[in-house]
């Protein structure tokens, strides 16, 4: 999958948007549709760790270049438990919500 795909998957799937494309997405609720990268933007991975109770805990110490961060899902709406390792805290959001949505 593409960045651009997953951001589409995210944006429709997990936050019920519509996509307008090159980055842009609907909220449908009167605004002009605005970009929204969750996979380098963190504010915007926030939005779907809230929505889906998407818990971060980084997982090593060091410097930004060995850190790694866990995402879990602090309740349990799936009948499995989803756990992710990334390199960012807005890359693990993305992958356990596009486990949870596959």
């Amino acid at each position: 999958m593409t960045e651009q795909q997953i951001i589409e998957t995210l944006a429709t799937k997990v936050m019920g948007w519509y996509w307008i494309g090159d980055g842009r997405v609907n909220k449908l609720n009167g605004e002009e549709p605005t970009r929204w990268n969750p996979l380098q933007d963190i504010t915007d991975a926030w939005m779907i760790a809230e929505k889906l109770y998407i818990g971060v805990l980084p997982q090593s110490p060091g410097s930004p270049d060995v850190m790694k961060f866990l995402a879990v899902f602090e309740t349990h709406p799936y009948d499995r438990d989803i756990e992710v390792y990334a390199k960012t805290a807005q890359e693990a959001i993305c992958k356990a919500a596009l486990e949870a949505v596959a």
